[in-house]
């Protein structure tokens, strides 16, 4: 069963979709995004004969409402992390880091070399290339492009390799000093077995992400 939300509303409002990954059909839509909302799938699958313990697989971003509902109210079924988000998170907080350099410096080129530069006060310590040794293919980018590629990298690999990978990269942003990449960081590691779950289900929804633009045009008719 995949989850998505979508937005429907200014003012961050948001629907939660929830589709069945196998058939491909929407079975159920709540205008809410909380833990509550896995109470609700709940209630209607029961209501229209369905089985809830036949779930047994979750793809979802890594909400915690989400995660949380799914373990109090499914409690045969697993979490898979959405490879989708998991990217955009890293993104995000790659974008985040140019910007408050950009803020900083104004300048274009990368404030981040790979490896800690001698003699700069706002970097001694902990050596933000720390953990890069596992990753020699990314040596020549800058930390936070190092870190984006090597973590888009970890879904092109081997199941077996996958755990030893991610544990490293996971050292590694934790030790970049770059603070949107460590609050990341600690996140994954909190949610580690569902990200490593992926290697194994392959769950995605990318076909979930691919329907929006229906959701986007039926909210534009609705309104004509």
């Amino acid at each position: 069963m995949g989850i998505d939300e979508r937005s429907w509303k200014r003012r961050q409002r948001y629907l939660t979709v929830f589709m069945d990954l196998e058939s491909k059909r929407w079975v159920f839509v709540s205008p809410t995004r909380q833990k509550d909302t896995l109470k609700g799938f709940l209630d209607f699958l029961r209501t229209h004969n369905g089985n809830p313990s036949s779930v047994r697989h979750f793809s979802c971003d890594l909400s915690g409402a989400y995660v949380q509902g799914i373990r109090e109210h499914f409690l045969h079924a697993a979490v898979t992390a959405d490879r989708f988000h998991l990217v955009n998170l890293v993104n995000d907080a790659v974008d985040v880091v140019r910007r408050r350099a950009e803020e900083r410096q104004g300048a274009e080129t990368d404030p981040f070399p790979l490896a800690e530069e001698p003699g700069d006060p706002e970097r001694q310590g902990t050596n933000p290339s720390e953990g890069s040794a596992g990753f020699p293919a990314y040596a020549g980018m800058g930390r936070p492009n190092a870190l984006k590629e090597s973590f888009r990298d970890l879904f092109s690999m081997r199941p077996k390799e996958t755990e030893v990978n991610l544990k490293q990269w996971l050292h590694w942003a934790s030790h970049s000093r770059l603070s949107p990449m460590v609050k990341l960081a600690r996140t994954f590691r909190e949610q580690k077995s569902a990200i490593l779950r992926w290697f194994s289900t392959r769950l995605s929804n990318g076909l979930l992400e691919g329907l929006n633009s229906l959701f986007q045009a039926a909210r534009a008719k609705a309104r004509g």
